[in-house]
């Protein structure tokens, strides 16, 4: 009997120990969500669909088919009686070029809708996307201060509007896999604008 005792309380002891140990780990988890809780950021996703600009619609029914190199990003949150809190972003451009031939400045800015400020990010996924360094070709809607965009130029057809120039001479759309020649792009566009 003293045996089975002894094996009891040893027994006992590593259940209050095991016990124990996890208590404690719950303890530990606890503190560490809170503390990821209190650093949670809010991503407001929007989605939805858009007419399937083709090249020759951007290019003859924007106002500008820009050239450059993206300058600065600069994210902003914009309230209106139509939606909740949105960060929107403007994009500095450095023009190297307008296809169009009608602006004249060395710097242009569109506003984008996504971005980030502190604990809220809103992700468009009809929106164009930019990297500041990204050299760029893109389609340019005049302002239309009663819209969403506000007093600001907005890139033409979203995504669709936007493409990446890499070192190679070749245009790349981000959000859907197609590539042209660079030089064969910008003949296209001359044509469609009539130039």
């Amino acid at each position: 009997m003293q045996k089975n005792t002894k094996t009891l309380s040893i027994s006992a002891i590593i259940a209050i120990v095991a016990i124990a140990s996890v208590s404690l780990t719950t303890v530990d988890f606890s503190s560490q969500q809170t503390e990821l809780e209190t650093q949670e950021t809010i991503v407001q996703t929007i989605s939805g669909s858009m007419p399937a600009y083709t090249l020759e619609e951007l290019a003859s029914g924007t106002k500008y088919a820009i050239i450059g190199t993206v300058k600065q990003i600069t994210p902003i949150a914009v309230e209106s009686e139509r939606m909740q809190q949105t960060i929107f972003s403007d994009v500095v451009v450095k023009v190297k070029e307008d296809l169009n031939g009608l602006y004249d400045q060395k710097e242009i800015s569109v506003r984008i809708q996504g971005g980030t400020i502190d604990n809220l990010q809103t992700i468009s996924e009809p929106s164009a996307e930019f990297e500041v360094g990204e050299k760029v070709l893109f389609f340019v809607a005049d302002k239309e201060p009663d819209s969403m965009w506000g007093d600001n130029y907005y890139v033409a057809g979203g995504y669709l509007g936007k493409y990446k120039l890499d070192d190679n001479g070749n245009a790349h759309r981000d959000k859907i896999n197609d590539s042209i020649g660079e030089q064969d792009l910008v003949s296209k566009i001359k044509k469609f604008r009539g130039n």
